[in-house]
């Protein structure tokens, strides 16, 4: 994950190097939005939906800045998704009291990384994490949709 924000990051620079000013770049979710789409237009996003019954849980509007989710939804090994590609190092088992994180961050390498390290602390320590990183905020849902964030997290329920 931290390979392909950094990735969608080096793109952002290359594209800022060439003179380009507004931009989005979405590599599979992985989203870096550069002045939005124009003066003063934001782009509009969502967040996906892990159980699935709707495209989006949320939206929210972005110009600069990076978004990054993980999710047990897409990547798992059984029906029930208990076990799922993201692993708790320390019990060695994938987390079973969020089904998404998504993370809003300066640059896709980190919102990608924090979304996978929010995904295995219990929420009360992904929030305080999220909270004392600048420009950082955080979005996590547990299985039932529950959400918890950061007091700074704009997206509006879809």
């Amino acid at each position: 994950g931290i390979c392909k924000g950094y990735i969608i990051d080096q793109a952002a620079n290359t594209l800022q190097q060439m003179g380009v000013r507004y931009a989005l770049i979405n590599a599979g979710g992985d989203i870096r939005a550069m002045a939005g789409k124009g003066p003063d237009e934001a782009w509009e996003g969502g967040i996906q939906d892990p159980r699935g019954k709707k495209p989006f849980i949320q939206t929210l509007s972005l110009t600069t800045g990076a978004l990054a989710t993980s999710g047990n939804y897409e990547n798992y090994f059984d029906s029930q998704k208990a076990h799922h590609h993201i692993i708790d190092g320390g019990s060695g088992h994938s987390p079973q009291g969020v089904a998404s994180v998504s993370v809003l961050a300066p640059t896709v390498a980190e919102a990608d990384a924090l979304s996978t390290a929010l995904f295995v602390k219990p929420r009360p320590q992904a929030v305080t994490l999220a909270q004392s990183l600048p420009h950082t905020e955080a979005l996590l849902l547990s299985p039932d949709l529950r959400d918890t964030r950061t007091p700074g997290w704009p997206g509006r329920w879809a």
